[in-house]
């Protein structure tokens, strides 16, 4: 069409200086051509923009999944070990417990028995100091007198016991 116009244009001329409902016509379509190819540039610069935006968005979309899916990994590993590691604890608590319970029923028995030894020895030593000074009494009474019967001793360490 380029082409045509000047030879439109001269046509134009040769017939009237008025302008030819063919020429505006061709002049309306370059004009819309110009337009479309502007808006079409437009369109690719736009488009071209938003493609780069959607690649980027895709990449750091994909890397954050990825980093995710290895976070996921690593707390699913954590969690595992620290379900272990509870476990051995809670057994570990558990024979301390038992070991507890144990050994507070050897002190109780061990303490019980003590007790009674002590409360036999006390028994005994009170038993034996009696003996002992009655027996201090009756040789105080022997030496005290010169010769007695033995009927007289029996008698005075009666008395002491008593």
């Amino acid at each position: 069409m380029a082409p045509l116009r000047p030879l439109l244009t001269l046509a134009g001329i040769a017939f009237g200086s008025s302008v030819t409902p063919v020429e505006k016509v061709i002049t309306l379509l370059e004009d819309l051509k110009l337009e479309v190819e502007n808006e079409g540039s437009a369109e690719a610069a736009t488009y071209d923009q938003f493609a780069c935006f959607c690649k980027d968005l895709t990449a750091t979309k994909s890397q954050a999944i990825i980093d995710g899916r290895d976070d996921i990994e690593a707390f699913s590993a954590t969690i595992s070990e620290k379900t272990a590691e509870k476990g051995e604890k809670e057994d570990e608590l558990s024979k301390r417990k038992k070991d507890h319970e144990t050994v507070s029923a050897e002190l109780s028995g061990t303490h019980a028995r003590y007790e009674k030894g002590i409360a036999e020895y006390e028994a005994q030593a009170a038993d034996l100091t009696k003996a002992i000074s009655s027996l201090e009494g009756a040789v105080r009474a022997l030496e005290d007198s010169k010769f007695v019967s033995f009927v007289e001793v029996r008698s005075s360490v009666e008395r002491a016991l008593s």
